[in-house]
Formats: C-alpha cells, structure tokens, sequence
C-alpha cells in the first residue's frame, strides 16, 4: 500500500530562530503540536505521542528518527502510521519579516470517514497551534484531542475558549466567518440571537445541505464558543475529517477575534496542496 504525497507553506510573523525552537524544544512541541515529545538531534530522536496525536500512539509507537538536520532550517523525520513509513521534511524559510515555514509529508496514508484527515491535522497544527506560540504566546491552540468525544452520529462538535468578549466574538463569527462559507444563494437561511447564538446552513459539494450552530458563552470577560454541525442528510453522520476542519475554523475565528484582520490577512496566503496536485486550500 503506497500513501500520497503532501506539501504546505504556512508564513508566521516570526523569525526563523523562533519558529525552529518551537520545532526541536520539547517543552515547546509539547504547547501546539503533541501531548509528549522527547527531542534529541544529536542522537537522531525526534519522538511524539499521546491524546494530540492521531491515532494515540503510546510511547513506545510514538518514536521518529531524525533522517536529515541543518540547524536552524531544515528538518526531516521518519513517522510510521497506519502501516506506511512515511516522511515529513520542513524548511524555514526567513524573509519580509516573517517565517515560511515549508512541510512535506512523504507517502501519507489517504483519509477516509473513520480516519483522521492529516491535511487537516498539518493545516491546524501549523496555522494556529505553531503560529499561535511564536507570534502570540498562545498555548494548545492547534491541538485536537483524540481521545475526547467530539463525533457521535447525528453531530460533531468542536468548541474553543477566545480571549475577547461575547459582543466582539459575536461580530467576527457574524462578519468574517458567515460571509466566508454560506453561499449567496442561502445567506436568508441563517438564524441570528445576538450575541449568543448564529445557525448558518452549510452547504459541501456531494452532501446534503446540513446546519452549522455556533453558540457563545460569557467567561469572565472571555467567550467559550461551541460550534455543532448536525442537520445530515439521510446516509450522512458526524466524522473524524469535520472535527478536525471545524476545530481548524474555530479557531481561525478564535484568532481573527482577538488579534483582528491581520491574522486573517497572513492566513489568507497559506498555501496547501494535496498528493493529486489539486489545491486543497
């Protein structure tokens, strides 16, 4: 069985040092990308497992060795999942005020419905959760967890907690979010309880039109946002492959609402493309 082939390039407003202590610092890789690591280039380990990683290996199926290092730049390692040795290289690439950071994925296994889209898991980790840390300071933004029940047959659901109030979350995810992915033809579908509450419909090529509802909670001063996709058409239920792309969206949303369009407008240049060669973003 052969798997496919996968490239990302994800800008960070960052410099190169940052990002690659992010990358090789276990303390680090431990705050956006796995729940353990145990990093050593010397002795070519670059090891993570647990709850964030698909799958949830243990440690001892948690083991990577390190095929290739240029301090500071360049990366590559060996992953063995669901059968495939496959590789992952990653490039920095320091410019223009920022970080392009340049992942390969080597021989990735292929999604299906029961098993986690790693195009997704790459887009999560490096958008939000890498970037998140170095520009922001921001901890386990990119993690999906699992191990927690997010997938049951008639919903998915994902939540996040925003550091900004209701009434701002609630004009971002009104504004940037709902004009994003709600077709022209359906906008006079969507349901609004301000600033608690949007349902959009949602509308994906092959599947019957189901329902996004997004609901916000004060926190003291922040907003826990729980976004529920249900609705499904017959034949249709909650999937692995939603959960991560909702949680990737949620957090986007997250992002745009505390730090404003700039975030929006660095991330509108991430480029992902999947082994077919079709643009997946």
């Amino acid at each position: 069985m052969n798997g496919g082939h996968f490239e990302a390039a994800v800008p960070i407003g960052a410099t190169a040092d940052s990002v690659w202590d992010a990358l090789v610092n276990p303390a680090k890789l431990e705050q956006w990308f796995s729940e353990h690591a145990d990093v050593s280039l010397v002795d070519r380990r670059y090891d993570f497992w647990g709850h964030y990683t698909p799958d949830v290996p243990s440690r001892d199926e948690g083991r990577h060795r390190v095929v290739d290092v240029v301090h500071g730049s360049v990366l590559s390692y060996e992953w063995r999942i669901r059968g495939l040795d496959t590789e992952v290289e990653i490039r920095l690439e320091e410019g223009d005020g920022e970080t392009v950071v340049h992942l390969v994925h080597d021989n990735m296994p292929e999604p299906t419905e029961e098993t986690t889209d790693l195009e997704g898991f790459w887009s999560l980790a490096l958008s939000h959760g890498l970037r998140g840390l170095v520009e922001l300071g921001t901890v386990g933004a990119g993690r999906f967890d699992f191990t927690l029940p997010s997938v049951f047959h008639d919903r998915t659901v994902v939540s996040v907690d925003v550091d900004a109030p209701v009434e701002r979350v609630y004009h971002t995810l009104d504004g940037v979010e709902t004009e994003w992915w709600v077709p022209e033809a359906v906008r006079h579908k969507v349901r609004r309880d301000p600033p608690r509450e949007v349902s959009t419909p949602f509308v994906m090529e092959g599947a019957h039109e189901s329902i996004l509802t997004w609901t916000l909670e004060d926190s003291g001063g922040r907003t826990h946002v729980t976004l529920v996709h249900h609705g499904f058409g017959p034949g249709e239920k909650g999937n692995i492959r939603g959960a991560i792309g909702w949680t990737d969206q949620v957090n986007l949303m997250k992002f745009v609402a505390e730090v404003g369009p700039a975030w929006f407008d660095r991330h509108q240049r991430v480029r992902m493309t999947r082994w077919d060669g079709s643009a997946w973003r």
